[in-house]
């Protein structure tokens, strides 16, 4: 599935961290997401350990509320890819993704995510990220750019791609996607359906998919931060400003409409720039805020008690004001949910997959509870047995005396609801 489904260390981890379950405590790190007020409530979400969670600031925490799977054992289509928050009135929905499908659910309660509505595309088109585009959210995929309407209908599409769908953003325009592709920031023109402009970015190498420039779309005006420095450029590519950051790693500019200030997530540390001229205002130790912390996404919300940065900084989750000081802090959120995990993806073998009537076959499998109870069936045959310690289990089953055909050998976990078959062919 192309080199982006290996979205940087920080995805390989999590894909490790999901296709191997066990019930030891998992470190995910936290390096995306959205955030929202509702009803004075900062509320974040994130799909980070492939689940959907949520969050709350709660005083000087940033409590987790609940989390939602969509399986038990999900596989690769059923781990969560991107969510997006939106309060509809007096109602809160989260917007996400998974494989080939987008979901709605409706997280007003705060405590569960209720199903609304899912729509599963026929055409293959695996969903990386989504996003809204003035008054529409979008789908983005290697196949381009989907944009949906309030029913969740596909009204419209753009064959705009880049290497990095994290980076393909809109900040809100209705007109107007930059991404960063090929060091390089494109400018794609809605209208005209093309790419307008590409602006030169230096890094030290391609490997610059965690980052994403900011449009200020009031003023027509682009930041963005490349290995050497924060520069601000109007739409026909024009240097306004820069400021030497002096980093390793730059990830994140994020601001707000009304703003005065630009923030710039480097790892290490979060500057806060001047937007006018970039100059440096104040800046902050990214450790400070919560253990092992290492800044990346970031998201600026506007309250009636000013702006709150929220800073996804790999162990956990930070809260700051508009002057950089530090107001809450998940320290380091932990994804022991208190729930047992198979060791391992479902599997079945058999020993002779075509046989006659009155044979005996041997059953290998795993990918179950430790210690589970496990029926093994074949048409009216059952066969009851226990898995190890590791989920695993072999069994002998015999044959009936059955018409000739194709038949599944399936496994049923007792205590999980997993189920997995094969096909067996039964011979004169």
């Amino acid at each position: 599935m192309k080199k982006i489904l290996l979205f940087s260390v920080l995805t390989i981890l999590i894909l490790v961290s999901w296709s191997v379950k066990d019930a030891k405590t998992k470190d995910q790190p936290y390096y995306s997401g959205d955030a929202v007020l509702y009803y004075d409530h900062l509320i974040i979400a994130s799909t980070n350990s492939g689940k959907l969670e949520f969050f709350k600031s709660s005083g000087d925490k940033v409590e987790r509320l609940f989390s939602h799977s969509l399986a038990f054992n999900p596989s690769k289509q059923e781990v969560f890819n991107d969510v997006k928050l939106e309060v509809q009135g007096n109602k809160l929905v989260a917007y996400a993704i998974a494989g080939y499908t987008l979901y709605e659910y409706d997280v007003s309660d705060l405590k569960t995510a209720r199903f609304e509505k899912k729509i599963r595309n026929t055409y293959w088109e695996w969903y990386h990220r989504i996003e809204r585009l003035g008054k529409n959210l979008a789908t983005i995929s290697d196949r381009g750019v989907r944009i949906w309407n309030q029913n969740l209908d596909v009204i419209d599409g753009y064959d705009f791609i880049s290497d990095s769908p994290y980076s393909l953003r809109s900040g809100g325009d209705n007109r107007f996607l930059f991404a960063i592709d090929n060091k390089s920031l494109k400018i794609y023109d809605r209208e005209s359906r093309a790419v307008i402009n590409k602006i030169a970015l230096n890094f030290h190498d391609e490997n610059n998919i965690n980052r994403k420039a900011y449009y200020d779309r009031n003023n027509e005006l682009l930041y963005i931060a490349d290995d050497y420095y924060v520069k601000k450029y109007n739409l026909e590519g024009s240097l306004l400003a820069s400021f030497r950051h002096y980093n390793d790693s730059t990830y994140d500019t994020e601001s707000a409409i009304g703003s005065k200030y630009i923030y710039v997530s480097s790892g290490s540390k979060i500057h806060q720039l001047s937007k006018s001229d970039l100059k440096l205002v104040r800046e902050q130790k990214s450790f400070d805020a919560t253990p092992q912390g290492w800044s990346m996404g970031l998201k600026l919300v506007s309250t009636k008690n000013g702006d709150r940065l929220v800073v996804f900084n790999n162990s956990g989750i930070a809260i700051f004001d508009q002057e950089l000081k530090l107001l809450a802090s998940s320290g380091k959120i932990s994804q022991d949910d208190g729930i047992t995990y198979p060791y391992e993806n479902l599997y079945i073998s058999l020993n002779f997959y075509s046989v006659k009537s009155g044979a005996t076959i041997t059953v290998n499998g795993g990918g179950y509870l430790p210690n589970e109870d496990v029926v093994i069936s074949l048409k009216n045959t059952t066969k009851f047995i226990k898995a190890d310690n590791f989920g695993r289990y072999v069994a002998d089953l015999y044959i009936p005396q059955i018409q000739a055909g194709r038949y599944d050998v399936k496994a049923d976990g007792k205590t999980s609801g997993l189920t997995y078959s094969t096909s067996l062919e039964v011979v004169q």
